[in-house]
């Protein structure tokens, strides 16, 4: 049953776009994580809480698009893009939308930020 027809791809973005938004207003309501040190021994699991509050949940809805059932389907490789480009605009936008959120930093340097990442994100780490 085809409800929305050809307008489908047009709800789901604003809806995606409206829950990526909003996970990251809701996040930035806790403190921001800081980085343990990697080094250090690992004596107990942290709490997930924190995490999940103050971390962008949606790439993790957003990649889930790549996890289709049946990876054989016409649309198959179409989601697959589209998953990837909404990854990718997520990496550039996050960092500009939270200093928004939590009034702080110039979105001019977060966005050049986002995509000095995209390089590194997206390219398999190369072995030292």
């Amino acid at each position: 049953m085809d409800v929305f027809g050809d307008a489908s791809i047009y709800i789901v973005g604003v809806v995606m776009m409206a829950a990526y938004i909003g996970l990251l207003k809701f996040g930035t309501r806790y403190p921001e994580l800081h980085m343990d040190d990697p080094d250090a021994p690992i004596e107990h699991l942290p709490d997930p809480g924190p995490t999940l509050k103050s971390g962008p949940a949606l790439p993790a809805a957003g990649g889930g698009a790549d996890l289709e059932p049946d990876g054989r389907g016409t649309f198959a490789g179409l989601v697959r893009l589209r998953a990837t480009v909404f990854l990718m605009f997520i990496l550039i936008t996050q960092r500009p939308i939270i200093a928004h959120f939590r009034k702080h930093g110039d979105p001019g340097v977060a966005i050049r930020q986002g995509f000095q990442d995209l390089p590194t994100a997206w390219l398999p780490a190369r072995a030292t």
